[in-house]
């Protein structure tokens, strides 16, 4: 079968293309997350009479997941296959097909290695996220119970 792995090779490169896709989108929600905290936080700071005595509490809350979602930008999606330099001998000496069998083994493992930091990063968004909205919800308690 004449480059059988064409396709293969096709769909794993789509695959790495929507991960990094994915790692910039997670980047740019922990990005907002923490331009939010800190609009809140200043908020928070500003209507202290408003949220009673323990308006501090919010600003714990909004620093936790201002650290979750910060600790999100740090995990770094990366693997992108086929290492070019070390592989050039063998493009010389391989057929069409023996060279996208090998790309496409290099670009499966790069997509298995990229999953974990990619679910990583979306569940420290979440979580920050969750820490925002129990801070958020939490701080409305206050108000209407004060």
């Amino acid at each position: 079968m004449p480059d059988g792995f064409g396709p293969l090779r096709a769909l794993g490169e789509r695959q790495l293309q929507i991960q990094f896709t994915l790692s910039n989108m997670y980047d740019t929600q922990a990005m907002g997350l923490l331009g939010l905290n800190a609009a809140l936080a200043a908020a928070a700071v500003a209507g202290d009479k408003l949220l009673g005595h323990l308006w501090w509490l919010t600003l714990i809350g909004l620093l936790a997941s201002s650290v979750i979602a910060g600790s999100a930008l740090f995990v770094r999606v990366e693997e992108v296959g086929l290492d070019l330099t070390t592989n050039v001998g063998l493009a010389e000496e391989a057929s069409r097909d023996e060279m996208n069998q090998a790309i496409v083994a290099a670009l499966s493992e790069a997509v298995d290695d990229n999953d974990e930091q990619l679910a990583s990063k979306s569940d420290r968004v979440w979580v920050a996220l969750l820490f925002l909205m129990a801070t958020v919800f939490g701080a409305i308690i206050g108000v209407l119970a004060f």
